[in-house]
């Protein structure tokens, strides 16, 4: 259970060092460009954090059981770039030596991925992985606590919305 918790979060740890730095930091700017006060720089600064770690949460749910088409690039393009997302630690964590199969299988033929990518979309999975969105999503909303009466409040409910939503 321990070993669970670290590779999920060393997973978070990683997102909030790539995207949702990015996120935290354009909002961050957007606020102070705007000449808000600094506790609502800080506010919209926490809700941005958490709301870019939902945000890659999302997408990669999206990689996993988005239509090509849709997506804009082949279904699981991040595990064929060797890049192993929160489902696939999620999915290490249940029964690694089968997903450490599966990996090598993809490496090995990446014509192989629909074999990994019908696991990471198990009910399960795919569960686990939005409730780790939703985690951070509520944690998003809670920065915003002080923002209740600002007319930024409900647009920054709404993009939490939107981004839980959009894996569905």
């Amino acid at each position: 259970r321990r070993q669970r918790q670290m590779c999920i979060r060393d997973s978070i740890d990683i997102v909030k060092g790539k995207t949702a730095s990015l996120i935290r930091t354009s909002a961050k700017l957007g606020a102070i460009a705007s000449e808000c006060e600094n506790d609502v720089v800080e506010a919209i600064s926490e809700w941005a954090l958490n709301a870019g770690i939902v945000f890659q949460i999302s997408d990669d749910i999206l990689d996993i059981t988005s239509n090509p088409n849709k997506l804009g690039k082949p279904v699981g393009n991040d595990i064929l770039e060797g890049t192993y997302t929160l489902p696939v630690h999620i999915a290490m964590q249940k029964n690694q030596s089968l997903i450490v199969e599966k990996l090598q299988e993809v490496k090995e033929d990446n014509t192989k991925i629909e074999n990994l990518l019908e696991i990471l979309r198990s009910d399960e999975i795919l569960s686990e992985t939005r409730e780790i969105a939703n985690q951070h999503s509520v944690e998003s909303q809670k920065s915003l606590e002080t923002l209740r009466d600002s007319s930024i409040y409900e647009v920054l409910i709404k993009i939490n919305t939107y981004l839980i939503q959009r894996t569905y």
